[in-house]
């Protein structure tokens, strides 16, 4: 069920199939979510990412921290990615960008 992506996939560890990370992801408590998405947004992404592959990383995993300035510290990242993604014509990336 879970698979190892070996740097090959956009997360290190994925789920075989959407639903069963969204099950695991929806069993575990708030505060547990919370504080595992306050460890990712800490951690640095990979050498070899882009500045929009960091700020992809970043930016949704400090805005479910529940962490204020790992929120504030994400503001930036996020309006470049937006920006980024609408010049792409990404539009509903953008926009979720922007909520964050």
């Amino acid at each position: 069920m879970v698979t190892d992506a070996g740097g090959q996939a956009k997360d290190p560890v994925s789920f075989s199939h959407p639903l069963a990370g969204r099950v695991v992801y929806d069993s575990l408590p708030a505060a547990d979510r919370r504080a595992l998405h306050a460890r990712c947004a800490k951690q640095s992404p990979p050498r070899e990412s882009s500045r929009e592959q960091a700020e992809a990383w970043l930016v949704p995993h400090a805005a479910r921290s529940g962490e204020p300035a790992l929120r504030r510290e994400a503001l930036r990242p996020a309006l470049h990615a937006a920006l980024a993604a609408a010049g792409r014509g990404e539009s509903t990336r953008a926009a979720a960008l922007y909520e964050t």
